[in-house]
């Protein structure tokens, strides 16, 4: 048997096994998917009844500019009242409180408060982040107790 018709038999025949690995992970991941909006479905009807939140009204009109907008607020709200939850949970809840919040709204939101440290991401869920506790040698300031560093 010539070598090259050997080499192009194995070629053929790892392609056909890629392939057919290729389309049992699509199905398995499709599967997944389905599972997951079942089970994220399930979730959004368990959080209707658990949480109520009020939208806070209290914020202060701009003087210039674009009308301040109340997102922001009703997002930490959810995140605070139900933490552990998934960005598109947190999404859902805010609608539920304020249905006029789009989506997007919503991510930039979450943006925002996380660069602003008011909450943090782990694995793919929102927590509200506690507040800083002060290290045992710093003064209520937040200075330390101790002595200046000798040069």
């Amino acid at each position: 048997m010539n070598p090259k018709d050997e080499i192009a038999r194995l070629i053929e025949a790892a392609e056909e096994a890629a392939y057919r690995r290729g389309w049992e992970d699509a199905c398995i991941a499709i599967k997944r998917a389905a599972d997951a909006v079942q089970q994220s479905a399930s979730l959004a009807t368990a959080f209707e009844a658990d949480v109520v939140i009020e939208p806070r009204h209290a914020i202060e009109p701009r003087k210039t500019g674009r009308p301040a907008s109340i997102a922001i607020q009703v997002v930490e709200d959810c995140i605070n009242a139900s933490p552990g939850k998934k960005g598109v949970d947190v999404v859902k809840a805010v609608q539920l409180v304020d249905a006029q919040i789009p989506e997007r709204t919503v991510r930039t939101c979450l943006r925002r408060l996380k660069m602003s440290k008011k909450i943090w991401q782990r694995n793919g869920l929102w927590y509200p982040k506690p507040p800083r506790q002060a290290a045992f040698f710093e003064n209520e300031n937040g200075e330390a107790n101790s002595s200046p560093p000798h040069n």
